[in-house]
């Protein structure tokens, strides 16, 4: 099934400097969405390198709109896991989004966790390796923007359905590129581990330490 809404979160955490970024969001394509053991594939694109993003992401149960930041966990069905791909450098003459929203630039899965599995989604370690190579290790309790007010703010704007999606953001320390032949591996606590490969048909290298924001 595919979701009606797939939306990331952006500065949704400190990044251990005890300050709250600026939040928004994007939505992503739906085509963007892959599984456990499928193929990043890196577009023939103006980017200047393609990055991985470990995240949390919620899954949604019934549907909400207008929804009070206190009441906002209530719409949360459960949990899973997100590789955001990012083409970093796309002219901004294009928008923002087409870094975000190529085919295959969503790894989502493999498992859904309920939210009564989950008490506190503010302490789960997520951590992300390219080949074997840790690149991101953080905890969810540097999460400046909490859960229920990113899902009212949401809210406000666009009715959230059974089966949306919202992946929370990622702490940017540790980010790297992503190059063919790779395959990059999410792990998150309480509710498992998902590989996917990586396919370049252009055979682009980057400098593995090399980190360029948008």
């Amino acid at each position: 099934p595919k979701p009606s809404l797939f939306m990331c979160g952006i500065g949704g955490f400190g990044e251990g400097e005890g300050r709250k970024r600026p939040i928004n969001f994007f939505i992503k394509g739906w085509t963007s969405i892959i599984g456990p053991n499928d193929t990043v594939m890196l577009p023939k694109t103006e980017a200047r390198i393609f990055e991985h993003e470990a995240e949390l992401a919620v899954v949604f149960g019934k549907k909400t709109s207008n929804v009070d930041e206190k009441k906002a966990l209530d719409s949360i069905f459960g949990y899973t896991m997100m590789i955001d791909v990012s083409a970093r450098g796309v002219p901004y003459s294009k928008g923002f989004w087409p870094q975000k929203s190529f085919d295959t630039f969503g790894p989502l899965g493999p498992v859904l966790v309920t939210k009564d599995e989950i008490p506190d989604p503010y302490n789960l370690q997520i951590k992300l390796w390219v080949d074997d190579v840790l690149r991101q290790n953080y905890n969810t309790d540097d999460m400046s923007h909490k859960l229920g007010e990113k899902i009212s703010m949401l809210s406000e704007v666009c009715t959230l359905n059974p089966g949306d999606i919202m992946a929370c953001g990622t702490n940017h320390h540790g980010l790297g590129p992503m190059q063919d032949g790779e395959t990059v591996t999410i792990e998150i606590e309480q509710i498992g581990r998902m590989s996917v490969k990586v396919k370049d048909p252009y055979n682009r290298e980057w400098n593995k330490e090399e980190n360029i924001r948008p």
